[in-house]
């Protein structure tokens, strides 16, 4: 339940936070822990014909190898239109946005010719401020084009985590109000630049979209945003 006003999701917030506050703790509790994938490596090119920059979801939490999670789904899906690609993954489960961007002042961050960015669970999670959001996102994208001036990126939205099967109400709907909001700021800023674009995460809830968690994205979920993320590849 997300209200379209943002003031009465504001209300509703403080409403019924005694009770969210209690379950923001169950649920820690309670959550499974699941690993990165496997098989992720430093590799090196010249150019990389993608990078996947960003959280757990880059780095393929849940899911058993890196060639089954999103990263490796792109590829697949690459190698049946164009070849297979060089491809990096760059993350760490856990990061928020300015993890990100500490992450790349510590690593190079290489070429490439485009850029999928998986951000802001982590953020929603925190409670990271809008502003502070607005001010990353421009500097996570001036950053990447400071490098690659042509490159196209790519920002998965922030998943509807109202629609995550391990959160219940009410603390579902003020993740997921917060998960709106971030996803409106991001899509205001984007417009500035020439070839950023941003894809919505459609979830109905369905198990199958998600690892036994019951928070990260399956196999299942990765292939169907992999072929969507494809389209904005030349």
């Amino acid at each position: 339940m997300i209200f379209k006003s943002k003031t009465l999701n504001t209300l509703f917030s403080i409403a019924t936070f005694p009770i969210w506050i209690v379950q923001g703790g169950f649920f820690k509790k309670i959550a499974i822990r699941l690993p990165e994938a496997n098989g992720i490596v430093d590799k090196n090119h010249e150019t990389f014909d993608f990078i996947m920059l960003g959280d757990s979801v880059a780095a393929g939490v849940g899911i058993e190898h890196i060639d089954d999670a999103l990263a490796g789904e792109i590829a697949k899906c690459l190698d049946g239109k164009l070849g297979m690609p060089k491809w990096k993954v760059m993350g760490k489960s856990g990061y928020k946005l300015n993890d990100l961007l500490l992450h790349i002042d510590s690593h190079e961050l290489p070429q490439a010719n485009h850029y999928v960015v998986s951000i802001g669970v982590n953020d929603v999670k925190a409670f990271t401020s809008f502003s502070k959001w607005r001010i990353q996102i421009n500097e996570l994208i001036n950053r990447i084009l400071h490098v690659s001036p042509n490159a196209k990126i790519t920002f998965l939205e922030v998943p509807p985590m109202d629609k995550f099967p391990l959160l219940k109400l009410p603390l579902s709907s003020v993740l997921g109000a917060r998960c709106s909001e971030l996803n409106n700021i991001t899509n205001t800023l984007i417009p500035s630049f020439k070839f950023v674009n941003t894809i919505p995460i459609e979830l109905s809830g369905e198990k199958s979209h998600f690892a036994e968690d019951g928070f990260h994205p399956s196999t299942v979920a990765c292939q169907l945003m992999a072929e969507k993320i494809t389209h904005f590849f030349d």
